[in-house]
């Protein structure tokens, strides 16, 4: 074991800083810096060695530290490394940093400023900057090409946004809860869109989609600003409630329908026909319309009418399918007698 004055450094490895300075100068030969080496530290600026090439699991857990700035031989930084650094405003990764592991910068509420452009990440591990609250400025590498779950959840000042060109997957929940983003430029390549990835974006206005691509259940949920997700052809496989609570999708007529699927309906209309071209209703498309109960089926009209605020509702012949739910806490159907 080498005691350098405020630091225990075992075989390059610094495994506590005991010192009290704000400003802090790891010695050059450290390659690794150990599990809460820094944790709960009131630093407020580090510099750090050329030899430095791990920072581990917790590192610098609930330190003070305001800046980040990776030297330029680090390749990995640990689990939860920087959470809940509270005073974190900015961060800049190297080239060299290869690996980034969940939540490592999670829950650092005062970071506005985070810059990986110039590294060749091409995942972003789950909950990376999950609660990043003041979080504004984000630059990702154009190498990056899967985000994990959570990864930018609840950064509630993100804005504006641009996702790599090689971005083909967004996991779940990977911008829910960013309340303020307005608007977020797709990748040509995105193919899947995981559950909850943009639920509660009540500011998102326009996400154009490609033709093909996965969409998860309620991806999109209590988006009420989106207007515009282009005219995609999106397969079978897309989750049924993926555009539940987007009223400002629907048309003049007040249907949400997206590449032949009715996932809402916003209308005023007391007897609804169903248009054309329709051919799956989803799960919870007339919950908000509907108060009444005890639709009953009437075989010759291909109608349910309902004894309360609607009179009817009448099915197109391009129907295929009606999703369990679709009329859920406002009617019963009988499966057996469907168009």
């Amino acid at each position: 074991m080498n005691d350098t004055g405020d630091f225990i450094i075992e075989n390059g490895v610094l495994t506590k800083y005991v010192g009290h300075d704000a400003d802090v100068c790891v010695p050059e030969g450290v390659t690794a810096i150990e599990e809460k080496a820094f944790f709960g530290q009131t630093l407020q600026s580090l510099q750090l060695p050329d030899s430095l090439r791990e920072i581990r699991t917790e590192a610098f857990v609930r330190s003070s530290l305001r800046r980040f700035e990776a030297s330029s031989a680090l390749k990995k930084i640990g689990e939860r490394a920087f959470y809940d650094c509270e005073e974190l405003e900015e961060i800049t990764l190297s080239p060299a940093v290869k690996e980034l592991d969940k939540s490592a910068f999670e829950h650092c509420t005062a970071l506005t400023r985070a810059d990986l452009s110039q590294t060749a990440l091409q995942t972003l591990p789950e909950r990376c900057f999950l609660s990043c609250s003041s979080l504004r400025e984000l630059a990702l590498p154009g190498t990056l090409r899967e985000m994990g779950t959570g990864a930018f959840a609840f950064c509630e000042e993100l804005r504006r946004f641009v996702l790599p060109e090689k971005l083909t997957a967004l996991a779940q929940e990977s911008f829910s809860g960013c309340k303020a983003l307005e608007s977020l430029t797709p990748s040509e390549q995105l193919r899947e869109i995981g559950h909850f990835a943009f639920k509660n974006c009540a500011a998102l206005e326009s996400f154009p989609l490609s033709d093909g691509t996965m969409i998860g259940q309620d991806a999109f949920f209590g988006c009420v600003k989106l207007r515009d997700v282009g005219k995609p052809r999106l397969p079978d496989e897309v989750n049924s409630c993926a555009f539940r609570g987007c009223p400002a999708l629907a048309d003049e007529q007040g249907f949400v329908i997206v590449s032949g699927s009715l996932f809402g309906y916003y209308g005023k209309d007391k007897k609804v026909v169903v248009p054309e071209g329709v051919t799956d209703i989803c799960p919870d498309v007339f919950r908000e319309n509907i108060e009444s109960k005890g639709f009953r089926f009437y075989r010759k009209e291909s109608s349910y009418r309902p004894e309360g605020s609607l009179e009817s509702i009448r099915f197109p012949s391009s129907l295929r399918r009606i999703h369990r739910y679709a009329f859920r806490g406002c009617c019963e159907l009988a499966l057996d007698a469907l168009p």
